[in-house]
């Protein structure tokens, strides 16, 4: 059972919040949504959902009886949702951030189907024109009688490997595809993908926004500020992230504050820590996540946004360049037949 498609999961989100909203059964909900779904990996886990509660399992354990649908930061924040009275908020803040995800995933797949069809077109002109070479050399060498010594290289070169540009050329898209697979399942990425600029901060406003809204939640159920934490610690979607919420945990326990803890653990920005404070002395700190939870997907939606207008002009670039390398090929054999004709006038 394979992860379903962005927009399927923020649809689902939406029709969910909207069920929620209007005070329908959580139990009769979910399984209209399953009937209704089209997505086999979506509709299989809301059908195990279904069995679950129906046997009693709250629908946060419903949900994640299937943690390849829904992963288990999902699961947190619909139970701090839940905990909070604040279901139908969650949800909303889920939909939105699958629906970015959907705009990312399309742009980057239109991208992709562009350069795939510009690789598949040089494939097939330097196969082409690497035959016609070869055939063009041995026409050369019967026509004028002219030996190896006399012949250029590039028809040489087209007569003896016309085989190997269409060769390195596959090996290349494979080797590149490999590697693309490697990096996006190699676990240390979730660590390491901070540090690069624009996925960065991406990524790093996806998991603030994600801690504010389950910090608002469960706080605005009246728990305490380390249980807060410890859904937080669960909901955030990056094992980076998960780490720093876990350090700020230690913190309180140890006798600090929420805003001291914030303020010196690097990740969570100052502004928030001084919020906080703020929040703290006239107990309004929910109130206080909640409006940064606002801020932070406000800030997710111009990081998508941005990451958009990156990758559109890079695919032409990277296009450009294959129709740059076509067109150095088609004129190859140009060239060479000009040096034929000045190798034949000067005999």
């Amino acid at each position: 059972m394979g992860r379903p498609p962005a927009h399927e999961f923020a649809q689902f989100n939406g029709l969910l919040a909207s069920a929620v909203e209007r005070q329908v059964p959580l139990g009769p909900a979910i399984e209209l949504l399953a009937a209704q779904t089209r997505n086999a990996s979506l509709r299989g886990a809301l059908e195990t959902a279904v069995g679950a509660m129906r046997e009693g399992a709250p629908l946060p354990e419903a949900l994640a009886r299937s943690p390849e649908v829904f992963p288990p930061h999902y699961a947190a924040l619909v139970d701090a949702g839940l905990r909070g009275g604040r279901l139908a908020e969650v949800l909303r803040h889920a939909e939105t951030y699958g629906a970015l995800r959907a705009r990312v995933a399309r742009r980057v797949a239109e991208i992709l189907a562009y350069l795939g069809a510009a690789a598949v077109l040089f494939l097939v002109v330097v196969l082409i024109l690497s035959l016609l070479g070869q055939r063009l050399s041995a026409e050369v060498r019967t026509t004028f009688g002219m030996e190896e010594d006399y012949l250029p290289e590039s028809l040489l070169w087209m007569e003896r490997y016309w085989w190997g540009a269409p060769l390195v050329f596959l090996v290349f898209i494979l080797l590149g595809t490999g590697v693309a697979f490697v990096i996006s399942s190699w676990k240390l990425l979730d660590r390491v993908g901070f540090w690069i600029p624009l996925w960065g901060r991406l990524v790093r406003s996806r998991d603030l926004a994600l801690f504010s809204t389950t910090m608002a939640v469960r706080l605005g159920a009246g728990v305490a500020a380390r249980e807060a934490l410890l859904s937080a610690e669960t909901a955030v979607a990056s094992a980076h992230a998960a780490g720093k919420v876990l350090s700020l945990r230690a913190r309180i326990e140890e006798g600090e504050s929420l805003s001291s803890a914030l303020f010196y653990e690097p990740f969570f920005p100052r502004t928030l820590a001084w919020a906080v404070s703020m929040g703290e002395a006239r107990g309004e700190v929910a109130d206080v996540f909640d409006t940064f939870a606002r801020v932070y997907s406000a800030e997710l939606d111009r990081n998508f946004g941005f990451l958009l207008q990156i990758l559109t002009p890079l695919g032409l670039i990277a296009l450009g360049n294959v129709v740059l390398l076509t067109a150095m090929v088609v004129l190859a054999p140009f060239g060479a037949l000009i040096r034929i004709q000045q190798t034949l006038s000067q005999t």
